[in-house]
């Protein structure tokens, strides 16, 4: 009898959470290019911003690259699982960075928000090539 109140109880328990994985941010990936010479820009730092209530900004340290000697840049995408149990309320996710901004020294910085492309292929954001002027 202690045995199968013992696997009713883990019965329950495992049936009572629910596993679901969130896409925090989708894969993103551009090309910085240099206005005057159209030239690949090599080693351009490409960073998240978040823009809390209070109107701060704030870089993400974690989610920053690098461009490659073509002035190619990507992110990978990020997902979190979460495991939820049956009856705990609603679950809140992160906040997820919505812009990126590109910095290269002797460059005007360039700040761009990513969530107006809409061009998602297989959790994908293809960015166009984005050109920096000289200052």
């Amino acid at each position: 009898m202690k045995t199968f109140i013992y696997i009713l109880i883990s019965l329950f328990t495992f049936t009572s959470c629910s596993h679901k994985t969130y896409v925090i941010r989708n894969s993103i990936h551009g090309a910085l290019i240099d206005n005057h010479t159209k030239k690949p820009i090599n080693d351009a730092e490409v960073n998240f911003i978040n823009y809390p209530k209070n109107n701060l900004i704030i870089l993400s340290y974690k989610d920053s690259t690098l461009t490659n000697t073509k002035g190619i840049f990507h992110f990978s995408e990020r997902t979190i699982k979460i495991v939820k149990r049956i009856g705990t309320g609603r679950t809140k996710l992160l906040p997820t960075a919505e812009m990126i901004c590109i910095k290269k020294k002797g460059y005007i910085s360039d700040t761009i928000n990513i969530t107006n492309y809409t061009r998602i292929k297989n959790n994908e954001i293809s960015l166009d090539t984005i050109y920096l002027k000289r200052k």
